[in-house]
């Protein structure tokens, strides 16, 4: 009797551990689900776990808004509204799904979608990574611009441009510039592909009202210069000056040159003590601004701009903008909204 009972109970047990099996089987988490893409309904339920389809059957979340990134490292189906937006923002570069999630993915914590999509109209995302995981090891509580492009744009003790480097940079061929640095080393000077014309046509009316040497006597003997270059610079004159570098030097980040858009410029056979006094200093003082250049940094706005006078110095900011500040005697900080 209690062998016949034992046999009934390990086959009512194996009876339940077969249908079990079965039902184990034949069980479709996405029942409920009703959108019935094969193919997708094959893909959520390879990538997605049990609470994170539960989450797309309540909120009838279609395949279609997410299924794109699903097999992308770092995929989260709570995010794919990120990723949706960042995408649509830029459709026109064709970033990958891969690159999409791993963009949203490695700066949420820190940027909102909407914020990382406007830094990244001129910022590759490279360099919005950088400032997010470094910031500005020079000056803590910097602020990096939105638009690095703009020809208002103010870089000064606290605004900068990180790391970034203008798009648009060319060379200047047909105008008088320095080739060779101070080490000997050729020299190739770049600029904003937008002053370029400008500056032939300052050089143009300098030769017609100064002097009939090119450019009137003037050649160019700076331009663009990179974040690292930048770097050496202000760090040389930390060793020259200590805490007083930043009245000679700028920042790291912090240059008008490394936004393309200022030029400096020297005279043939002057050296730079003496060009301040030159005949063509004063011309570029009265006249820099018919050609959209302003001289950044002058001995009476010291105060303003934290730096001592650049007289060499100029920035193109366009003609309308130039003439504003110069009627008004201001600086870009001054006339900044």
């Amino acid at each position: 009797m209690k062998l016949k009972r034992a046999l009934l109970v390990a086959a009512v047990i194996a009876m339940c551990a077969v249908c079990m099996g079965m039902m184990n089987i034949r069980y479709d988490r996405l029942s409920r689900y009703p959108y019935q893409d094969e193919k997708s309904r094959q893909l959520i339920d390879q990538y997605l776990n049990d609470e994170d389809i539960e989450y797309i059957i309540e909120y009838s979340i279609a395949p279609s808004t997410f299924v794109y990134f699903i097999e992308s490292p770092g995929f989260s189906i709570y995010h794919a509204p990120e990723y949706n937006y960042l995408q649509e923002a830029f459709a026109y570069r064709n970033y990958s799904a891969d690159q999409i999630v791993q963009m949203v993915e490695q700066t949420r914590q820190q940027l909102d979608v909407q914020d990382l999509a406007l830094l990244m109209l001129n910022y590759t995302f490279d360099e919005v990574l950088d400032w997010l995981r470094h910031g500005d090891e020079y000056y803590s509580g910097a602020q990096l611009l939105l638009d690095p492009s703009a020809l208002d744009a103010v870089v000064d003790d606290e605004h900068t441009i990180a790391r970034h480097v203008p798009s648009a940079l060319r060379s200047i061929s047909d105008i008088p510039t320095l080739t060779v640095d101070e080490q000997g080393n050729e020299k190739t000077i770049e600029v904003d592909e937008r002053l370029v014309d400008p500056l032939r046509q300052l050089c143009t009316a300098a030769e017609e009202e100064i002097s009939s040497r090119s450019c009137g006597g003037l050649i160019i003997t700076e331009g663009y210069v990179s974040y690292e270059d930048q770097k050496e610079r202000f760090e040389q004159a930390r060793d020259d000056y200590g805490s007083s570098a930043i009245l000679y030097e700028d920042y790291p980040g912090h240059s008008e040159h490394q936004l393309g858009l200022a030029v400096d410029f020297a005279l043939t056979g002057v050296v730079d003590e003496e060009f301040a006094a030159s005949e063509q200093a004063q011309w570029l003082s009265e006249n820099a601004w018919r050609f959209g250049f302003v001289q950044s940094y002058t001995a009476d706005k010291v105060e303003i701009t934290n730096k001592l006078a650049r007289p060499q110095h100029y920035r193109y900011v366009g003609v309308s903008l130039a003439r504003k500040l110069t009627e008004n005697h201001q600086t870009l900080q001054e006339a900044a909204p």
